[in-house]
């Protein structure tokens, strides 16, 4: 069972937010062609924690974006979804969760850095 790291506060997303909040993760964790467990933890921690819902229906929730990956999504559409119904606070924090769930495998590779990049510029995030 995962459990959200207590140290954070708990905020719920917007319904029309959670897919592409869910889906942009994903998107995070499969770029570099190898879903590791690590990642795979933090983003289902990410989701029980913004969307508020527990750990096996958040698993569902990746596993079911996992299954329409092999369907072509385009990243710029997803995020810009997100970045016209977000707060910049929400937006922030995407982008930090994105750089965590690149960083859960110990690797921050340059496919994820650009996706990063990429997203945060969509999400009007500057990088720190």
């Amino acid at each position: 069972m995962f459990r959200a790291k207590r140290n954070r506060a708990r905020t719920i997303l917007a319904p029309e937010l959670q897919l592409p909040f869910t889906q942009l993760l994903v998107q995070m964790m499969v770029e570099d062609n190898h879903i590791h467990d690590n990642e795979y933890r933090r983003i289902c921690e990410a989701i029980m924690q913004h969307i508020g819902i527990d750990d096996y229906t958040a698993r569902d929730m990746v596993e079911g974006v996992l299954q329409e990956e092999s369907r072509s999504r385009n990243i710029h559409t997803i995020a810009a979804r997100f970045y016209r119904r977000a707060t910049p606070k929400e937006r922030r924090t995407l982008v930090t969760l994105l750089r965590e769930v690149a960083d859960a495998d110990g690797k921050f590779l340059p496919v994820e850095a650009a996706l990063l990049r990429k997203i945060a510029s969509i999400l009007n995030v500057p990088l720190t």
